[in-house]
């Protein structure tokens, strides 16, 4: 296959899928909806790393082989990942010192790991500040190694590479005690993060070439390649996704289902939504679901920790229809405050960041 340098292109369907992931993740961390638990959420972490492999590619393929350096790449990846993932880890941090949860001394040598975004080898879960930042980590190991490797990653080494990641889910769910891919996020199994990252984050890269080379030979013959497309196809891939998240296969069919759903059924919806792209009202919704998926998923722990710290620090432990009514003044209070640090704390600090950084 031609290598192909398209230029950047929006995918609004994208968001939308990264948000409603996003979405469900919240709901099964946050221990207010203990019936929407959804088994198969976890996999939304392979929805993101395959985002992240479109996203990257699409976005800094063609400057990485025009000049860009690594270390220029590497900035912009750390300015887009730390400011809403510090803001959340000095919250656990700030909460921790106000319930006097964890010594002084301990908390100063886990806030030193966050800030280096280093991993923890003295605790159950390798990110204790902010748990979901286990995958960011391997999300910037995959972008680093990404950008050290494109000088040789032709469009045939990087199917290579994605057909051994392939290889590696399979010996994961093989091998894994629970024959699942719920692994990663602790330190019992956390070397496994790197086998899902390795397969997803380059599986998107090579569905982004596939697209753009496909887009170049539709425009070659005189055709729109993405043309508006009715918003009806754009939900269907991203309620496709939520499905499979919220799926709840047997134990028996569990390592099928996993293999099967990450393996082949997220790339090929993926895929199908590159090409399919809303306009309107559909659009709009897209996007904003987009802007408030990493907000709700780097500080949705944090922030539901203060708020079961407070009920446990009152003795007003509630029941359960109160659970599901607290949850839900959660949900109706997350989602704003994560759209207003969106915009005018997160992108704000980045573009303050970006300004003196390497270009």
């Amino acid at each position: 296959m031609r290598e192909s340098h398209a230029p950047k292109t929006f995918f609004t369907t994208l968001d939308a899928i990264r948000g409603v992931a996003a979405l469900l993740v919240m709901l099964r961390h946050v221990g207010f909806f203990n019936g929407l638990r959804f088994q198969e959420s976890y996999l939304a972490v392979d929805v993101f790393f395959l985002l992240s492999g479109v996203v990257i590619g699409n976005a800094y393929e063609a400057r990485l082989r025009g000049g860009m350096s690594v270390w220029a790449f590497s900035w912009v990846r750390v300015v887009r990942i730390f400011p809403l993932y510090l803001l959340g880890s000095a919250l656990t941090a700030y909460a921790w010192l106000a319930g006097d949860s964890v010594a002084s001394t301990q908390l100063a040598w886990l806030a030193m790991l966050a800030c280096l975004m280093l991993p923890s080898f003295q605790t159950a879960q390798p990110f204790p500040l902010n748990h979901p930042a286990w995958s960011l980590f391997f999300e910037l190991v995959a972008n680093l190694s990404y950008a050290l490797v494109l000088r040789w990653l032709s469009t045939r080494v990087l199917a290579i590479v994605v057909a051994m990641g392939a290889i590696g889910t399979v010996a994961l769910l093989w091998f894994a005690p629970t024959h699942s891919l719920d692994v990663g996020w602790s330190q019992a199994n956390f070397a496994a993060g790197l086998i899902r990252v390795g397969f997803s984050f380059f599986a998107g890269v090579l569905l982004f070439r596939i697209y753009a080379a496909a887009a170049a030979r539709q425009q070659h013959h005189g055709a729109k390649p993405r043309a508006a497309s009715p918003a009806w196809r754009a939900w269907l891939c991203v309620a496709l996704v939520a499905a499979l998240l919220m799926s709840c296969p047997s134990a028996a069919l569990q390592p099928w289902f996993d293999g099967a759903v990450v393996l082949v059924a997220f790339p090929w919806l993926v895929y199908r939504a590159l090409w399919c792209e809303p306009v309107g009202y559909a659009a709009r919704v897209a996007r904003w679901l987009g802007a408030v998926s990493y907000p709700v998923y780097v500080l949705h722990v944090p922030l539901s920790s203060w708020v079961h710290q407070n009920l446990a620090l009152h003795n007003d432990l509630p029941g359960r229809t109160a659970t599901l009514w607290i949850g839900a003044g959660f949900v109706a209070c997350l989602l704003p405050v994560c759209s207003l640090l969106n915009r005018y704390y997160d992108a704000r600090a980045r573009r303050l960041l970006l300004m003196y950084g390497p270009r």
